[in-house]
């Protein structure tokens, strides 16, 4: 772990809340979740300070990740109207590597990367959308051209000129 963003964003909140110091606050919770090993954040396990986020979240009314869940599933729906398998989260991750798009795996993106993915999707399905329309408008301009070229020839043909 390297971002302590989401425990340090409901920390402030629950300090704020119990009227106490934050830095004492963050060692009894980092040593009670951790039976008293460690104060150190990094010392945690992965499941240890998922659980402590998990704990305080329940406790300051924080909706990191219920917020974060509702983002997944909204960048699934936008990656499927694309036309990627969500099914397949090899392909979904495979999508979300690309430098362009998110430049790592689907499951570790954050909140605010999923937030600032969304719009990045609609746009590249916007495009997809006018590439396709004007493909559409282009094939629908060639075929009046040549309809036209055709009357004009037809036209030209019937007329009986005699060059003398």
């Amino acid at each position: 772990m390297q971002n302590y963003r989401r425990f340090y964003k409901t920390l402030a909140i629950a300090a704020k809340q119990m009227h106490t110091d934050r830095d004492e606050y963050k060692r009894s919770l980092v040593s009670g979740y951790t039976n008293g090993r460690t104060e150190h954040l990094h010392e945690m396990t992965e499941k240890e300070y998922e659980t402590m986020c998990e704990a305080l979240e329940a406790l300051t009314g924080n909706t990191y990740q219920r917020d974060r869940r509702k983002a997944r599933s909204e960048v699934l729906r936008l990656m499927q109207q694309m036309g990627i398998d969500t099914t397949d989260w090899s392909r979904v991750d495979l999508f979300c590597k690309d430098r362009r798009i998110a430049g790592k795996a689907f499951k570790l993106l954050t909140l605010e990367e999923l937030m600032a993915l969304k719009p990045k999707l609609r746009k590249i399905e916007r495009m997809k959308k006018e590439k396709k329309e004007k493909e559409r408008y282009s094939m629908m301009e060639q075929e009046r051209y040549s309809v036209e070229r055709e009357c004009y020839c037809d036209d030209f043909e019937n007329l009986n000129i005699n060059v003398n």
